[in-house]
């Protein structure tokens, strides 16, 4: 009878194990803490403008910039988007806050058995692009480090994408390469980030993980593709153009 317990106690101890290992339908819930420096964005700003715009961003600044992201994934395919809904730990109205939510309207596209992403930008006015872009850009070391988040046992791992260090814990017992923003390709999914971008420090951390039974079915977007180097081409060549246009619309007789 001792033996036929211990017996069953290891087979359910397997099946949980294994139970977890297969997590495949996952929704996570993301913080990104957003910090930046005065100094970094006041460079950006043209001389003339820098008294009245260093008043009007300092409380802002100071304060920190929180948004709250969703990705739902299958761990084949995913979507991360930023939440249009804002809750109270939320910036609301920051010049800096909404340019970003501007930039991050459009959802990000993951196909994780491609190593791609994709996202569709809109521009008014201009052409409809679809972004797609290789998810393979960081070679990862993991560490001996570990830790807890929302009481997932999480491990620590460094890599770097282009010359930007990237610190990432993740849950190896949520079997699922993915993780927010772009970040992908450890054994485990990532729950939380952080790194430096133009100038600021980003945190994304995972406030709520929703393990699914129900399949969670994706589509991804459709349409001409261009690399993220062409759309960064094909910008600044558009800017160039609409700045010759104003250039030659002015008189200067």
């Amino acid at each position: 009878m001792k033996k036929l317990s211990t017996l069953l106690v290891l087979l359910f101890s397997f099946t949980m194990l294994m139970a977890q290992e297969k997590t495949e339908f996952v929704i996570i819930n993301y913080r990104a803490d957003i910090q930046m420096d005065m100094e970094t964005i006041l460079k950006s700003v043209p001389e003339q403008f820098r008294a009245q715009t260093k008043s009007m961003l300092k409380g802002e600044v100071e304060k920190g910039i929180v948004l709250n992201y969703t990705l739902k994934t299958n761990g084949k395919k995913s979507v991360y988007q930023l939440d249009a809904k804002l809750d109270n730990s939320q910036t609301q109205g920051g010049m800096i806050a909404n340019q970003i939510k501007q930039a991050d309207k459009d959802p990000m596209f993951k196909d994780l058995e491609k190593d791609l992403y994709m996202k569709a930008v809109k521009i008014p006015g201009f052409k409809d692009y679809l972004i797609s872009d290789s998810l393979n850009t960081i070679k990862w070391e993991i560490t001996r480090e570990k830790s807890k988040i929302l009481n997932f046992e999480v491990r620590k791992a460094i890599g770097k994408r282009d010359s930007i260090e990237v610190i990432a814990w993740f849950a190896p017992k949520l079997a699922i390469k993915d993780g927010p923003d772009r970040f992908t390709g450890l054994p485990g999914l990532i729950l939380k980030a952080e790194f430096e971008q133009n100038g600021a420090d980003m945190t994304i951390t995972a406030t709520q993980v929703d393990i699914k039974e129900e399949e969670i079915n994706i589509d991804l977007p459709k349409g001409k593709t261009v690399t993220e180097e062409q759309f960064k081409k094909e910008m600044e060549e558009f800017a160039e153009k609409m700045k010759a246009m104003m250039g030659n619309g002015v008189d200067t007789q």
